[in-house]
């Protein structure tokens, strides 16, 4: 999977790109969308709450960057 932010694609109002298994969908923020202030800077992964249940995950080819 894949999620990649470029805030000046829509005109400058920015879009979120996300691709799973190929497929992609890309999300047109709205006007004001990024007037909040949010700040994406973790990763996490839950699962269901739920007892008796097994998840397996892969993770493979991960890369980390920082800007400045």
């Amino acid at each position: 999977w894949k999620l990649v932010y470029d805030p000046e694609a829509n005109n400058g109002l920015g879009e979120i790109t996300v691709q799973l298994n190929g497929e992609k969908v890309s999300l047109p923020l709205r006007p004001g969308a990024r007037e909040g202030g949010a700040e994406f800077d973790r990763f996490g992964m839950v699962t269901f709450l739920r007892g008796g249940h097994h998840v397996e995950i892969y993770f493979d080819d991960l890369t980390y960057t920082v800007g400045p």
